[in-house]
């Protein structure tokens, strides 16, 4: 149980391993007991939980685990390593504070800086590179399993927080393949940032075409990469055919990176798979675009567009009266998104106001991204605001 605002869960979880069960607390979010103490109450239609509740909840609390990570930022809704000095887990991990531990709270649990890892159970499985091999598999899905199988025979280096892989400027001598943890790709005079999760790679096209990279990539904590000599890579690329894919890739990504919609934590294989299905569209200046097809998102990569208002005549006969101009549509914005939301309407028609390049992006292949409908939503809402 947790009074925190926002949802959140305890858990404890269990795996069994030579012959017993290893257990891990996860507190996140807790309460501390004193500020459980005053929600007692013996009403059962006033707020707070009963001694019942509580005591049940505390037992929870202080079950005995082999590691037990506890949320200790005190106040309202957080914990306090004060009430676990009793606690009999084998290791107590104190997290959710800035500052540092007292010499008491050091005498109840251990601290640990940002990235490390215990390990309960070993594991033997190469598991590292069954996801290499997963990502490199729906990174080029019609590519022979032998290729694959050469790519993964590369070794798998470490890097810490705050390591840079590439540096702006330089040309690669290697692409990095992502297995595990998260890289800042920075460009600041055009004032980018991404940060790319699992599954993607760095240094590609760079390392393809033999050019300095335009952007410096920065490890934000303990990642592993799978690491890929450019040249033996550009060799395989050229003998699969697949230069131009790359390439297209390449432009796509780097235009859907530096949206608003799609340059925050979309997985690089998401982030693919949109690219690949990505449709320009051109357009002179004036132009209505009417005829775009329905089912689809737009994003605007060169030009403007005009998002217009239908205004109708009510009457015994509703007739178009005209448009109205609520606003325009600038490079790496995007439009459209009220007919592909449920309950979308033709309320905005759109026009160029200049030279335009348009990219369709259909429907299909972003309503299973949360963070991206989500978005989708939020732009829609405020649309009907204005």
């Amino acid at each position: 149980m947790s009074p925190h605002p926002v949802e959140t869960s305890a858990f404890i979880f269990r795996a069994f391993w030579e012959s017993r069960y290893l257990t891990y607390a996860h507190l996140a979010d807790i309460t501390s007991r004193q500020v459980m103490t005053g929600m007692v109450t013996d009403d059962d239609d006033a707020p707070g939980m009963s001694q019942t509740d509580f005591d049940i909840t505390w037992e929870n609390y202080l079950t005995q685990v082999d590691l037990k990570k506890i949320d200790i930022g005190g106040g309202m809704i957080h914990g306090e390593a004060e009430d676990f000095k009793g606690d009999r887990s084998d290791k107590i991990v104190l997290a959710h504070r800035s500052e540092p531990l007292t010499n008491f709270q050091k005498e109840i649990g251990s601290s640990a800086p940002f990235g490390i890892a215990d390990s309960l159970v070993p594991d033997t499985s190469g598991n590292l590179r069954r996801f290499a091999f997963e990502f490199l598999r729906s990174y080029f899905q019609d590519l022979d399993r032998h290729y694959l199988r050469s790519l993964l025979n590369n070794p798998i280096v470490e890097f810490a927080p705050g390591e840079i892989i590439l540096h702006k400027g330089r040309v690669p001598d290697d692409v990095y393949l992502v297995v595990t943890g998260t890289v800042e790709k920075i460009r600041s005079e055009d004032d980018v940032y991404n940060v790319i999760s699992a599954g993607g790679l760095i240094g590609e096209y760079t390392g393809i075409h033999r050019l300095p990279s335009k952007s410096a990539y920065r490890t934000v904590n303990f990642v592993r990469a799978l690491r890929i000599n450019a040249r033996a890579y550009e060799e395989m690329i050229a003998r699969n055919g697949l230069g131009d894919l790359i390439d297209r890739r390449a432009k796509n990504r780097e235009i859907l990176e530096q949206t608003w919609l799609f340059g925050e934590t979309v997985s690089p294989p998401v982030l693919n798979e949109i690219s690949d299905a990505m449709v320009l569209h051109e357009f002179g200046a004036g132009e209505s675009l009417d005829d775009l097809p329905d089912g689809a998102l737009f994003v605007v990569d060169t030009g403007e567009v005009e998002r217009l208002r239908v205004v109708v005549d009510t009457g015994e006969v509703e007739r178009l009266r005209g448009n109205v101009v609520a606003g325009t549509i600038d490079c790496r914005n995007f439009f459209a998104e009220e007919r592909i939301l449920p309950g979308g309407n033709g309320t905005f028609r759109y026009r160029t106001t200049k030279p335009s390049r348009v990219y369709e992006i259909p429907a299909s292949v972003i309503a299973d991204v949360p963070i991206v409908m989500w978005k989708i939503l939020e732009a829609r809402d405020l649309k009907s605001i204005e």
